[in-house]
């Protein structure tokens, strides 16, 4: 493996700033927002006993988000792009985090989103350009921490809901980050050449570990952050995160399509063949000791995503999308499709609350939410300026959008 260099170096923007006084936390008590509740669904048919393989006619109700306007609140002169966003800490506030590290804060009462807060850091980030977007997850799942990049393309590690300075990371030295996952414990960075890197919040520090499969590709952690998982689209492998053990030697399948853990620690892959597997980790053979179901091939080429926490597999097609929900290893799976005119699976963007009860799957002008549980349709929306960016969904049904548009499912 290539020798990995970390450099942590004070952030330097190309055109600091120093905010005035009162402009560290700025806050408005009376200037709120208020979301009207969508009415109650009407509940939904039956689903059947039997698996469904063939897609079923389905209107879902049609959802109609409220767009919160920011202009004349201390957020709304925030002149720079937003870079991601996420509920905060216990989920009681959103984050909106901004591409030149300031964010905006709102509080969740209710349903309601209420007093928007300005937190400008001591040095912004200005572009001339788009900013910088890696592949990867730039929330931790506890809402603690995002990240942001520099002008010059180096990691910036912001503490959420706090004005502090970022921590300026260079985990490859002058290499460009390929992919970033920011789990429960770490900030785990992966290169152009597959080598994996972790920097500890609370040694505020690089672990001295590192590992990799060689070539670069998709990075999941179990839900306590002690795990990353690693796929090259032909095989996976595990590691923990404190120590570097292999706690998964590497699993070798043509097309493995996506990865996730579920809420038991268990490590779940899908294959192009609809080859289900899950492991109970640490394994020392996965050959062995991997338990496997069968989902059926994919009729058409589409896209396919492991639920995060239940292990369910959604998979997109043209027009089409289907769940499939593994019961216990070799039973047939419970199964339903639905049939979704006008959905191009390669443009789906999908997004999942904490629980994995319900996902977001967003294309173009319209966004779809789905209730995994129920496998049904929740409802729909078609408000341009809402879906064109990913959701970000809690367990309760509150699902905000990138362009802070607001709905309850």
């Amino acid at each position: 493996m290539a020798q990995l260099v970390w450099t942590l170096a004070a952030c330097v923007a190309p055109h600091a700033s120093t905010p005035r006084a009162g402009e560290q936390a700025e806050s408005v008590a009376l200037n709120s927002v208020a979301v009207d509740p969508v009415p109650p669904l009407a509940p939904p048919a039956p689903i059947a006993a039997e698996p469904v393989s063939r897609a079923m006619l389905v209107t879902p109700p049609p959802l109609s988000p409220e767009l919160i306007e920011l202009h004349d609140t201390p957020c709304g002169a925030i002149e720079s792009q937003v870079y991601w966003m996420g509920f905060g800490v216990d989920g009681d506030s959103l984050v909106v985090l901004y591409d030149s590290g300031e964010q905006c804060v709102l509080q969740v009462r209710g349903r309601r989103l209420v007093s928007p807060r300005r937190i400008r850091p001591p040095r912004l980030v200005e572009r001339d350009g788009w900013p910088f977007h890696p592949m990867g997850i730039p929330f931790s799942p506890d809402g603690r921490w995002g990240l942001t990049f520099s002008a010059d393309e180096e990691p910036l590690l912001q503490r959420l809901g706090s004005s502090r300075p970022p921590t300026c990371l260079r985990p490859f030295g002058d290499a460009l980050v390929h992919e970033v996952l920011l789990s429960a414990d770490a900030a785990l960075f992966q290169n152009e050449e597959g080598d994996v890197v972790a920097w500890s919040y609370a040694r505020r520090r690089r672990l001295d570990v590192s590992f990799g499969m060689g070539s670069p590709g998709q990075m999941v952690a179990s839900e306590d952050g002690r795990v990353v998982a690693l796929s090259d689209g032909s095989s996976v492998a595990a590691w923990e995160v404190e120590t570097g053990a292999t706690v998964l030697p590497r699993f070798v399948r043509s097309r493995v399509q996506d990865i996730a853990f579920t809420a038991d620690r268990r490590l779940v892959a899908v294959d192009a063949a609809g080859g289900y597997y899950s492991w109970k980790l640490p394994v020392t053979d996965p050959e062995v000791e991997v338990e496997r179901a069968e989902l059926g091939r994919v009729r058409r080429e589409g896209s396919l995503w492991i639920v995060p926490g239940s292990g369910a597999v959604l998979r997109a097609i043209d027009n089409e999308v289907s769940i499939d929900h593994v019961l216990e290893p070799g039973a047939a799976p419970r199964s339903r499709a639905f049939a979704v005119p006008g959905l191009k699976h390669e443009f789906a963007a999908p997004s999942f609350t904490p629980d994995g009860g319900r996902v977001s799957l967003s294309v173009d002008q319209s966004t779809w939410f789905i209730d995994l549980d129920a496998l049904v349709l929740a409802g729909m929306t078609g408000r341009y300026e809402c879906d064109r960016s990913e959701w970000a969904l809690r367990n309760d049904g509150l699902a905000v959008s990138g362009s802070l548009c607001v709905l309850w499912l």
